[in-house]
């Protein structure tokens, strides 16, 4: 029983070594990619800027339409949505 309860406390600790080394390896790669990819992320980060600025742009423009719709409506012009 007592050869036993050694074998699984080395099972355990050459698992916990095996862990230890598996997050070593991961933590490593991740750096490596993080700096891999860090020009495109900066890129891709300007690029969502910009389409965030266009989409506000439309969605003011769209307002604007809908405003001149409603109030050409107002006037008794009708647009037909065909």
């Amino acid at each position: 029983m007592l050869l036993r309860r050694s074998d699984a406390n080395q099972s355990r600790q050459q698992l916990k070594e095996q862990l230890e080394q598996v997050k070593t390896t991961a933590a490593s790669k991740l750096q490596v990619n993080v700096f891999e990819n860090y020009s495109q992320f900066i890129q891709t980060s300007k690029e969502v800027t910009t389409l965030e600025v266009d989409m506000l742009e439309l969605r003011n423009f769209l307002t604007e339409v809908n405003s001149t719709i409603k109030g050409l409506q107002t006037q008794g012009l009708n647009f037909d949505s065909k």
